[in-house]
């Protein structure tokens, strides 16, 4: 998607959904039609009006731990 990875983002507990994407290879739009239409693997948690993706699920999705639909 044209975006690079920066694997330092993954020392911090939350990330936006456009740091989050390219780790789990799907465009900023899928996570933002997970969290509205509460169907995908993950659940954002909401700062204010914005979006937090806790990096430990993340990890846990990218090892196979939480299992996707």
């Amino acid at each position: 998607y044209g975006v690079t990875m920066d694997t330092d983002l993954l020392n911090k507990p939350l990330l936006t959904t456009e740091e989050a994407a390219p780790f789990l290879l799907v465009k900023p739009q899928t996570m933002l039609a997970w969290s509205c239409l509460r169907t995908g693997p993950l659940s954002p948690v909401k700062i204010g009006r914005r979006l937090g993706w806790r990096t430990a699920d993340i990890l846990k999705l990218i090892g196979g731990e939480i299992e996707t639909v």
